[in-house]
């Protein structure tokens, strides 16, 4: 354990999973949390295992696909489905585009990131997972969703391999897929 300045104790925690994916940190934080967003190459670089899989494979195996923004966004504690107490951030994603899913009128969906902050102070408790921060408002983004334990609320299907980051024209940020061309490889998974 590593003391900080201001008296708060730092704890690194590191989980390895069945896919090599290491989840980092419930610690103190005082001040504002960073909200930067990783790219999906640059996550390709680091977790390889877990975006190895077509956007196609991607769009078959989630339940629900939706296109949309960020709206809103609500920290606390939850557990995940084996049980341990994590820090989510449930966000609001206004729907634009409903591409696969049972309710394909839904104006919105909720969908649970795992890390964020809550309390204040000496009390504030982050957690960050290191393959996918909480997004920024306003965000457009393309989710592919499982339910989760939840009623009416989803996770990423394949955790940051379930988002993808849209720029405003609806465009792969991070690529040259255009929208168009987007959405037709997507929409051919569906149909598998």
């Amino acid at each position: 354990m590593k003391k900080k300045k201001n008296g708060s104790v730092s704890i690194a925690l590191k989980v390895i999973t069945s896919s090599s994916l290491v989840l980092a940190g419930l610690f103190g934080c005082s001040g504002s949390a960073s909200r930067s967003v990783a790219s999906i190459h640059d996550l390709a670089e680091v977790y390889p295992d877990r975006l190895d899989y077509s956007l196609q494979d991607r769009a078959a195996k989630a339940d629900t696909v939706v296109v949309g923004q960020v709206a809103e966004s609500k920290e606390s504690f939850g557990s995940n489905e084996h049980g341990d107490q994590l820090i989510y951030t449930t966000q609001t994603v206004a729907v634009s585009e409903m591409i696969k899913g049972a309710s394909s009128s839904a104006s919105k969906v909720e969908v649970k990131i795992e890390g964020g902050c809550v309390g204040e102070g000496e009390q504030k408790k982050c957690l960050q997972a290191s393959d996918l921060k909480p997004l920024p408002k306003g965000q457009n983004v393309m989710l592919f969703l499982r339910p989760s334990q939840e009623a009416g609320k989803f996770l990423p299907q394949g955790r940051s391999g379930g988002v993808l980051l849209l720029n405003a024209k609806g465009d792969l940020a991070s690529g040259n897929l255009a929208r168009k061309a987007l959405m037709s490889v997507v929409k051919s998974g569906v149909s598998k």
